[in-house]
């Protein structure tokens, strides 16, 4: 019984460090905060990849395929233009990518989901984002079609501005 116990708790550390070590690993560096405007470095393929979704998903919405607060996620993408590469994106299984309109010059990219944590993308064409501060961290309140908690995100940082795309990172809770 005690062998038992023991392995039960062995296995249980491998298990919370590799979710440590998952959760740690990030796809950009943090320089400093949201408000001093640093930047964060971003792959050139992730860029790429969201900066694609942004733009596809922006022209679904002005096409009028797409209503503001609706999800364009892998299960759903037949209903709208068919495009090899969002496909070939949002069939990626390192993520867990779905796109929404939060107005009509701003998109909200989910990227990965961890347990009940989110972590994803905000694009813009405005010139700031519509945020507020909540609990001394900037906030943006976002659809409920995406199911977060309190239906709003917490800005983490600027990126920065690619092909009149205005990049913010963000995460949140499920």
């Amino acid at each position: 019984m005690k062998l038992n116990i023991k392995i039960r708790l062995i296995f249980l550390l491998i298990v919370l460090i590799l979710c440590r070590y998952y959760v740690s690993e990030s796809n950009y560096k943090s320089d400093s905060n949201y408000e001093s405007g640093s930047e964060y470095e971003l792959t050139s393929e992730r860029h790429d990849s969201i900066l694609s979704i942004a733009s596809y998903t922006k022209s679904q919405y002005d096409k009028g395929t797409l209503k503001l607060g609706y999800v364009i996620a892998n299960g759903n993408l037949d209903n709208y233009e068919k495009n090899k590469e969002i496909a070939e994106i949002f069939a990626n299984h390192d993520y867990f990518y779905k796109a929404v309109m939060n107005d009509e010059n701003t998109v909200i990219i989910q990227q990965v989901v961890f347990f009940h944590s989110v972590t994803g993308y905000i694009a813009t064409k405005n010139e700031t984002l519509n945020t507020t501060e909540e609990k001394h961290r900037t906030v943006m309140y976002v659809p409920s079609a995406l199911g977060y908690d309190n239906n709003l995100v917490i800005i983490d940082g600027y990126i920065g501005q690619f092909d009149k795309w205005h990049l913010y990172s963000y995460r949140s809770g499920m």
